[in-house]
Parts: C-alpha cells; sequence; structure tokens
C-alpha cells in the first residue's frame, strides 16, 4: 500500500506477547483516525529469534524455520499491495486489526528493552477506553525515534518512559585479525603433526594412527594458512576500497 505521495506507507514491526498460545509479529500502521496491525509471523519471525527459542534443536528443525520464514515474506508482500485502513483489510487474516483512534486513551512509549524478547529497542502501549491494554514490543533494530513519531500521529500528548538503551553492535574483527587467527591456528596444526610425526618416527609409541593424525594436522595447517594467504590486509586509514 502507497500514501498519497506514491511511497509505501511507514509501519513498524510490533511483537504482541500472549500467555496462552503464540507470540504474534505485527506490521503496525498508523493514522490520526486508527491503528491497523497486518499479522505476518508468529513465534518464530527472523533468524535470530528461531535460533534463541530452538537453540540446539536449529538444525533439525532447519526446514520448518525456512517455512516459517518464507510465510513471513508471502505475507509481507500481499501487504504491501493493500490499505491497511480500508475495510477488506480485516478480511485477508483473522488476527488482523483495527482500532479506532475514538477507543484509544492513551499511548504509552518505553525506551527501556523489554525482557520478553532478546533483541528489542523498546514497547508502545495502547491504553484503550474499557481498561483494557494492547502491548507492542519493537522487536529487532528498528528506531525508537521512528516508531515515536508514527505512534505521536495518533496521540500527539503520547507518554515516554525510560532511557534511550541501543541494542548493542558487535565489533567486526578486521582483516587483520582474521589473518593473524588464522595463521595461529595454522602453526597450532603443523606443530600437533610435526608433534605425531616425531613421536612415530623416534618409536617412543607405537601406534599405526600416528601417521594419519599427522596428515589430517598438516592438511588442516594447510588449509588455515590458503585461507589467511587470500585474506587482503586491512587498507590504511583514509584509503579507497573501491578498485
Amino acid at each position: 500500500m502507497k500514501d498519497d505521495k506514491g511511497q509505501p506507507a511507514p509501519f513498524f514491526y510490533g511483537l504482541q506477547p500472549r500467555w496462552l498460545s503464540w507470540d504474534r509479529l505485527y506490521r503496525i500502521y498508523v493514522s490520526d483516525k486508527m491503528v491497523a496491525g497486518a499479522y505476518i509471523a508468529g513465534q518464530i519471525y527472523d533468524e535470530q529469534s528461531a535460533t534463541v527459542q530452538l537453540q540446539q534443536m536449529r538444525s533439525l528443525l532447519r526446514p520448518i524455520v525456512r517455512r516459517r520464514l518464507a510465510q513471513r515474506c508471502e505475507r509481507e508482500t500481499l501487504y504491501d499491495a493493500h490499505d491497511p485502513f480500508g475495510p477488506s483489510f480485516l478480511g485477508h487474516d483473522v488476527r488482523n486489526f483495527q482500532i479506532p483512534r475514538s477507543d484509544v486513551a492513551q499511548v504509552r512509549f518505553r525506551r527501556n528493552r523489554s525482557l520478553r524478547t532478546r533483541f528489542n529497542v523498546g514497547s508502545v502501549e495502547l491504553l484503550f477506553l474499557d481498561g483494557s491494554t494492547n502491548r507492542l514490543i519493537l522487536v529487532g533494530d528498528q528506531d525508537p525515534e521512528t516508531v515515536m513519531s508514527l505512534m505521536q500521529v495518533l496521540d500527539v500528548a503520547m507518554e515516554v518512559t525510560g532511557k534511550p538503551n541501543p541494542l548493542p553492535r558487535p565489533k567486526p574483527i578486521s582483516a587483520t585479525r582474521k589473518r593473524t587467527l588464522l595463521l595461529r591456528l595454522a602453526g597450532l596444526f603443523i606443530c600437533f603433526g610435526a608433534l605425531f610425526v616425531a613421536v612415530a618416527v623416534a618409536g617412543v609409541a607405537s601406534n599405526p594412527a600416528y601417521i594419519p593424525i599427522a596428515v589430517v594436522n598438516a592438511l588442516a595447517g594447510g588449509w588455515c594458512l590458503l585461507r589467511a594467504w587470500r585474506i587482503p590486509l586491512d587498507s590504511p586509514a583514509g584509503a579507497s576500497r573501491c578498485e
């Protein structure tokens, strides 16, 4: 669905926690008249959620994970072409919702990360006139300021609590560091291989498996050396990486 300027309608992702059934991931669309949610996935909605929840079983359940992620892509493609504020929106999925602005008493934005999921940047809470609430966790690496701007379209007096708590971003390993680690690993394999050869030749211990073990270590060391040789060194500061 596109706005009046021909651009895709803005949205954010909100995970609705549920106690007696699977959590639901929604695309949340906001206007000054209503907030709409398009259901796109369940408990497993990306690679990170699959890894955290399945742990060692992830490799065994890989086909199921792929299917769940493919279904999410299909649903997202479907809603790209539909108006979330239109009358036919609810007919696409019984889990979709449209909440009129007149039913919302207050909107709260919490900057603190939720403990419900590992990767999130806060949550949005809708308080209704009947006393019920709808909590949406901002899963993934979303921009909280963008979400706040969207929700303020619905409620300019939105309550904001907590302090900004962005997701930790691991520093990438440099090419020089990777090469150093591979060279050290290669040296370790080669030393072990040489040790087994020396023991076999000196006759300290008569074990026919020593020579094959030495060969395997030598091959592993050679593979590490080859990988290290293929890694380009880091470019000097300010140098262009384009060729």
